[in-house]
């Protein structure tokens, strides 16, 4: 009896429903902003991909490193001796932050505590 019931209440709710909304159709059915053509939006967001692919590639993911095997036969490569004594080492420096002690000193300061 309850089940007949409900049956029968069941198309009178489906009138409270809200209707379903009007959307122009697209290539995929997929999302195109108001405004917007579906051309319009496809140019903008190759235009944003492309944009996105020069940036990674203009600053890559990880560290370039060089294994210490090949540092080293890049470095004898390097050396100049002159008999027994090595003249020039090759050696590779590290990169200077700071140009003088000066600038250095107006970043960090010149307290004494911070090296003790």
């Amino acid at each position: 009896m309850k089940l007949t019931a409900v049956l029968a209440l069941a198309p009178l709710a489906l009138g409270f429903a809200p209707a379903a909304p009007q959307r122009a159709p697209t290539a995929l059915n997929g999302y195109v902003p108001k405004g917007l053509t579906e051309a319009q939006y496809k140019a903008a967001m190759a235009a944003d991909k492309s944009k996105a692919q020069q940036n990674k590639a203009k600053y890559p993911k990880g560290k370039k490193t060089l294994d210490i095997a090949d540092w080293l036969v890049q470095m004898e490569k390097k050396q100049t001796l002159k008999g027994d004594k090595v003249v020039g080492s090759g050696h590779s420096y590290a990169k200077q932050k700071f140009s003088s002690k000066s600038a250095f000193d107006k970043v960090f300061g010149t307290n004494k505590e911070m090296w003790e």
